[in-house]
């Protein structure tokens, strides 16, 4: 996981840490720690890129057993607003800006 600030003309990584999914039993769980780990405090967005389709806000990768919920983040967590991406697309999005 990441923390990268983007500013108008600048891009800035703040925070990167690994994160093993085996040892999770939730993106929630996943997110906890990265918060705790980096320090985070008043985060409005939440941007988070998945391995496999994502419908309505939610997405359940096959890789991972997990059920991924936006509104489960935007709620536990405070953000204002959360964003999923098929991975593939966020690649796509990487290499077109």
């Amino acid at each position: 996981m990441r923390i990268i600030i983007f500013r108008k003309f600048r891009i800035e990584l703040k925070f990167k840490n690994n994160y093993p999914t085996k040892e999770y039993s939730s993106f929630s769980d996943v997110l906890s720690k990265f918060i705790q780990d980096s320090q985070l405090e008043n985060v409005q967005r939440l941007g988070i890129s998945v391995p496999g389709p994502v419908l309505d806000g939610k997405s359940h990768p096959a890789r991972l057993n997990w059920s991924l919920d936006v509104e489960e983040y935007r709620s536990k967590f405070g953000f204002e607003k959360v964003d999923m991406l098929n991975d593939g697309k966020h690649l796509l999005m990487e290499l077109v800006f």
